[in-house]
């Protein structure tokens, strides 16, 4: 009986996670990614377009690709042309909408962010491409 238990008593305190002192150590034990939120990017996207004419555009999109959508992007917004040739847009993604929730990202998520604008008689064009880290 006693070296069954003997047994046991060895399996169970190899079974144990070492404990990591940091008394003296100059680095901290790397953890991973989605671990500590304290500095998060604020995930802000600031668009500025000029058109000279825009009667040769059809729609003007704002898109987004993440690892949910790996292999293409998702509109998440259309600028709506006025007439003032000149367009300034500031996209707070974390409070921008129920389309892009966060809870499913975690950080160090990259996400890829352009305009595209849809001519009435030519092909689309891509311009303003950024890239963010969340």
């Amino acid at each position: 009986m006693k070296p069954i238990l003997i047994s046991l008593l060895i399996i169970v305190v190899l079974n144990c996670a070492k404990e990591r002192s940091c008394e003296n150590c100059r680095e901290l034990p790397t953890l991973p990614p989605d671990t500590i939120r304290t500095i998060p990017n604020p995930l802000i996207i600031n668009v500025d377009v000029a058109f000279g004419d825009e009667s040769k555009i059809k729609a003007v999109y704002q898109e987004v690709r993440t690892k949910l959508w790996p292999g293409h992007y998702y509109i998440y917004d259309s600028i709506l042309l006025t007439g003032s040739h000149l367009y300034n847009r500031m996209y707070d993604m974390k409070n921008y909408s129920p389309k892009i929730n966060l809870n499913d990202y975690a950080i160090g998520d990259t996400f890829y962010f352009r305009t595209q604008i849809r001519w009435r008689f030519e092909p689309a064009e891509w311009i303003n491409q950024d890239t963010l880290i969340y």
